[in-house]
């Protein structure tokens, strides 16, 4: 709509003409006048009128000079405005292309490490801690039982899971993407995780205090960023 404006605003090729007719019809009329008065015997009322036609003309000129200067400053400086819009309409296309192929390689690197991960959750010891924990009706004190039993492999299962979980954080944190960008591709870590995996840990930390170190890092995963 913008460029519609100034488009309207421009001088037209038959403008150009109009302009230029009109400055070649003063110029003949002051020839005109000068050659007659040259040629005839000129009385001092005639040089008056000479030189005064003289100064007119001149203004005219001059206006007419003044007037395209002007005119040819303002296409210019529109041709310039517009190349600067290109440009910032360019620079900015840039920047999304970056940030396309930043996007796709990062949730190609989160459905690699997604792929070393996933194994490392549905072990042997996952299973049995939630048929023990989550599916079967133990009581409390039979649970807790479990995990005493325990204590040393769930550490370790957990430890080793919180050290992978810290890589995602770091890819996600070191990015530039923005930030609903990010969001999105770590859904796509909880998703592949599952509820069950934070269910079971929330479970075995209202039952005992082994997790209370390693559960707050591995439940961030969830958090919104910042």
């Amino acid at each position: 709509m913008e460029e519609k404006k100034r488009s309207s605003h421009r001088l037209t090729s038959k403008d150009y003409l109009i302009l230029v007719g009109i400055l070649i019809g003063v110029t003949v009329v002051y020839f005109g006048i000068y050659f007659l008065l040259i040629k005839g015997e000129a009385n001092e009322y005639d040089k008056t009128l000479y030189d005064t036609s003289t100064g007119l003309i001149n203004i005219v000129i001059g206006a007419f000079t003044i007037f395209f200067v002007l005119r040819t400053y303002q296409s210019q400086r529109e041709q310039i405005i517009k190349q600067e819009i290109q440009i910032d309409e360019q620079r900015e296309q840039l920047k999304k292309n970056d940030r396309d192929v930043e996007f796709n390689r990062l949730v190609d690197i989160f459905y690699r490490q997604i792929d070393f991960l996933l194994p490392n959750i549905h072990t042997e010891l996952y299973k049995a801690l939630t048929l023990r924990l989550l599916h079967y009706d133990y009581s409390d004190a039979d649970k807790k039982s479990f995990i005493n039993q325990e204590k040393s492999k769930i550490l370790s299962y957990y430890t080793i899971l919180k050290e992978q979980l810290e890589i995602f954080k770091t890819l996600l944190n070191t990015s530039e993407l923005p930030i609903l960008e990010r969001e999105y591709i770590k859904m796509i870590l909880v998703f592949n995780i599952g509820t069950e995996f934070f269910v079971l840990m929330r479970e075995i930390k209202r039952l005992s205090s082994i997790l209370d170190d390693i559960e707050p890092s591995i439940e961030a995963v969830r958090n919104p960023l910042n």
